[in-house]
């Protein structure tokens, strides 16, 4: 299309103006029109890397950091970086430019804006990997549309403008069709006159020239581990800058879901990325019944919209049959709210394939299977007992009725529950009916009485096993919840900056089993840090060494988040955030990661302890500028 001649052409016209600009980095072209406006403008040059036996040529932020320019110019903004380098992708490194006060004129092709991720797939059939957060364009001060007619720019393809002739070829046959680059113009045009749309309105707002403001429709987006998630996420940033609202992220995490294999828990994690990375609110919710858990939610947040993702997967379970789809509950469970249904494109034949692998019995703990026979073997001994005094038959059924739900109780899951129900059955026809110590029956009364003695120790069975699991996930929550009090009261009782400290960083480590570490800050540079390890086994040096170091002083430098899980010194063993309030940095918190990334409600609780260390420590400073005061006042 030509962004980088566009963007050359502008450098030199503000060079003509006397402004300070430098090129940072062009992407190397065999165009010799392109390549001749790199005369005249200063070059940094790039960063050469010799990796795994490649030469890499990167952006040189370090370089650029030290000139500080003006202006510098920085091209393909969705680049990824290479790992040798400080941040994941280019589009970081443009942000730290811009934290340092550095204006930036950089390149983008609309099939790299994130929320557009899935409709340029579905028009393309190719997946494009290299993608920045939308928040990124919102936020530019000056957007410029390079358009050209898609015929022309196949002609500039036929010329070798472009590429060379072997990559023209491929080029041809793959993504520059022509149907895909009038589909790709249209997109181009529509994100740019929105963008347009939203700065009007804006102005209209700020000039009071809208007598009736538009209210904003908070939009929820319910997300999981499926593939389809990222769709979802996209549609709900779409809608949301649409509507000029807010959007939230939200998760519900069942007792089958706490199984997730290691597959399904990376991907949920990357959803969960996707979502804050584009600016969504990411909650997450406890409990068996989603259907109501979602609605709850989404009248406590006043919720005008739900997007939802079409389950595909037909059931096979037999517990399940009966069962109504999730969005079918959803939408019968309420008449205000919309909800916006978006089916799986991903349902092809590798998906078809992965989803009839995922379709196994599970499998039960021998241990579990030998309480249930332990507990059925008493029931039938007590019911033999019974027998023997003269009682009915019902107080036997009682018996074995009391016997599911003890299995039920004393299990996992619904398996054994259900076969503990059948085998009931068997054992009162086999040893209470006649004829006797046999599987026949006379009475032909026995016909309704095993179909409803399976049905009441199944369904009984079943509402034990939930309320049970209930019970433990209120449980976990209250254990939470007092702990987070208990942490409270410890800081509020905090006597000086190093109290403080210990108190807190004591308490992440044992709630999370990890080593914790903290950087206070005195005299605008980060102390030596203070050390915590639940677990004496484990080594404290993982977090002391100079790349975790350089990590932690640039979260303090640059107010960010940085190390595992992050895009910003994603190499380094722990992750690290800043210990901030409304206006000031105190000091960075880290977590080793060696086992991982944190997962939301990990992260959700180490961030809940690091704003309560922030205010306690917040007070202590006070206190102590207080008194140096008063002391002061004596003198």
């Amino acid at each position: 299309m030509g962004k980088s001649y566009e963007m050359l052409m502008e450098a030199h016209d503000m060079k003509k103006l006397d402004k300070d600009i430098v090129i940072g980095y062009i992407e190397p072209h065999a165009r010799p029109e392109t390549m001749a406006l790199l005369d005249g403008i200063e070059n940094i040059g790039p960063k050469i890397i010799e990796y795994k036996g490649i030469t890499l040529i990167e952006f040189d932020l370090d370089k650029a950091l030290l000139r500080k320019p003006r202006i510098i110019l920085v091209d393909e903004l969705a680049h990824t970086n290479a790992s040798t380098q400080r941040h994941r992708k280019r589009w970081q490194d443009i942000e730290e430019l811009l934290d340092n006060g550095i204006d930036v004129y950089t390149t983008l092709n609309v099939q790299h804006i994130e929320s557009l991720n899935d409709i340029v797939e579905s028009i393309t059939h190719i997946s494009v990997r290299e993608t920045i957060p939308d928040k990124i364009f919102d936020d530019a001060d000056k957007v410029e549309l390079i358009d050209i007619e898609p015929d022309e720019l196949l002609k500039r393809f036929s010329d070798g403008k472009v590429y060379s002739e072997e990559q023209t070829k491929k080029a041809f046959n793959n993504f520059f069709t022509k149907n895909n680059l009038f589909a790709l113009r249209e997109i181009a045009l529509r994100r740019t006159a929105d963008r347009v749309n939203y700065e009007v309105e804006s102005v209209r707002l700020s000039k009071e020239q809208i007598t009736v403001i538009p209210t904003s429709d908070a939009i929820l987006a319910c997300i999981g581990p499926s593939p389809s998630s990222s769709r979802i996420i996209r549609t709900a940033t779409r809608m949301a800058e649409a509507h000029h609202s807010k959007w939230i992220a939200l998760y519900v995490e069942t007792t089958k879901s706490q199984k997730l294999d290691k597959e399904d828990k990376e991907r949920l994690n990357a959803n969960f990325n996707l979502a804050e990375q584009l600016g969504g609110e990411i909650v997450t919710l406890y409990g068996d019944n989603i259907v109501e858990q979602i609605i709850q939610y989404a009248k406590f947040r006043n919720v005008t919209k739900i997007i939802i993702g079409k389950n595909h997967k037909k059931t096979k379970n037999l517990f399940n049959f009966y069962a109504k789809d999730i969005v079918d509950k959803l939408m019968n469970s309420n008449s205000y709210i919309d909800v916006y249904v978006i089916p799986n494109s991903i349902l092809n034949k590798k998906n078809s394939s992965v989803i009839k692998k995922n379709i196994t019995i599970s499998k039960v703990p021998s241990k579990e299977v030998l309480i249930s026979s332990l507990i059925m073997f008493i029931a039938t001994i007590i019911s033999l007992i019974i027998d023997y005094l003269g009682f009915s038959e019902v107080n036997v059924i009682m018996i074995f009725i009391l016997g599911v739900m003890i299995v039920n109780i004393e299990t996992t899951g619904y398996i054994l529950g259900f076969v503990c129900s059948i085998i009931s059955v068997m054992l009162f026809n086999y040893f209470f009916t006649e004829p006797r110590y046999s599987l026949q029956f006379y009475d032909k009364s026995y016909l309704v009485t095993f179909p409803i003695m399976l049905a009441v120790t199944f369904i009984i069975g079943t509402l034990t096993n939930k309320i049970q699991r209930e019970a433990r996930n209120s449980l976990a929550r209250e254990n939470r919840t007092q702990i987070l009090y208990r942490i409270s009261r410890k800081l509020l009782s905090a006597t000086g900056k190093t109290d403080v400290v210990a108190i807190g960083i004591k308490y992440i480590s044992r709630l999370l089993e990890r080593t914790v570490i903290c950087y206070l800050l005195q005299e605008n540079k980060l102390q030596a840090p203070f050390i915590y390890n639940s677990d004496k086994g484990e080594k404290n040096g993982a977090l002391l060494n100079k790349e975790e170091e350089a990590a932690a002083y640039w979260t303090f430098l640059n107010d960010k988040e940085s190390g595992t899980g992050t895009n910003t010194f994603y190499g380094a063993k722990g992750y690290y955030m800043p210990l901030k309030g409304q206006e000031k940095i105190l000091g960075v918190l880290g977590i080793l990661c060696s086992d991982g990334s944190l997962k939301p409600e990990q992260k959700y609780i180490f961030e809940t302890v690091a704003s309560q260390i922030y205010i306690a420590l917040d007070r202590e400073i006070l206190a102590e500028t207080f008194l140096q005061w008063e002391m002061k006042a004596k003198k």
